[in-house]
């Protein structure tokens, strides 16, 4: 008899990858010149005359380990929310997610501070996939591995259990 294995899309996975691409592309572009962490990143008091930069924020990052957890993140938290609401959904959740947390950036920060990276979107995946799966046991390095429930109903509705 032959095995079933049960097959995950991977359209969401291909998303995931060239996100993360996209990412390390532009963080590599700011290494070579500085000035685009300006031109791209989110800043309240442009906010009017850039309004791109709502979006583009998302791609800028502050350095190696800021990208780097981002990017991990986004690979873990991403892999498993893609699988469950497919491709589209995970990127209107994603985008939704940046552009919403640059917005609240925008509504409390000074005017002339400078938002950036993926930090918005990758908590939205995150609260997404609590909403969808909020048993889902979460292991937390360097704890060791323990069933941390992402909501515990003694724990109110939290959105990740860092």
């Amino acid at each position: 008899m032959r095995a079933k294995y049960r097959s995950y899309p991977t359209d969401g996975l291909n998303a995931i990858l060239i996100l993360v691409i996209i990412n390390f592309v532009i963080f590599f572009a700011t290494l070579i010149r500085s000035e685009l962490i300006y031109l791209l990143g989110f800043q309240p008091a442009a906010f009017f005359s850039r309004p791109w930069t709502v979006v583009t924020a998302m791609f800028v990052h502050a350095g190696f380990w800021h990208i780097f957890a981002n990017m991990l993140t986004l690979y873990f938290f991403g892999s498993y929310f893609s699988r469950l609401v497919g491709r589209d959904k995970f990127l209107f959740v994603y985008f939704a997610g940046g552009i919403v947390g640059n917005l609240l950036f925008w509504a409390l920060a000074s005017p002339f501070a400078v938002a950036v990276g993926a930090s918005g979107a990758v908590f939205a995946l995150a609260g997404g996939l609590v909403m969808m799966r909020p048993k889902l046991p979460v292991i937390i390095f360097p704890i060791p591995p323990l069933d941390y429930p992402a909501l515990h109903p003694a724990g109110g509705h939290r959105a990740a259990a860092f």
